[in-house]
């Protein structure tokens, strides 16, 4: 199970909404952060490659990138 199927199960057990924004950081066990912002890393990688958008100097960091992104918004939050 990943990350988020984890998190997404815990939520679901205790009623909680997780629509867009909804603020679920009290639900969020240590580690999961930084578990779901990889899988969402992986993700991206591999919208990249169903898309058929060959890895060039304009994407090959794209992923990291949206990483890095997440990372600032979840630190707001």
């Amino acid at each position: 199970m990943t990350a988020s199927e984890r998190i997404i199960e815990r939520l679901r057990e205790a009623g909680v909404s997780f629509k867009a924004n909804a603020n679920i950081s009290t639900y969020l066990l240590a580690g999961e952060v930084d578990a779901i912002q990889e899988e969402a890393e992986n993700h991206v990688r591999a919208l990249l490659e169903s898309l058929v958008i060959k890895p060039d100097h304009n994407t090959i960091d794209t992923a990291r990138r949206e990483n890095v992104r997440a990372r600032g918004i979840c630190r707001s939050l």
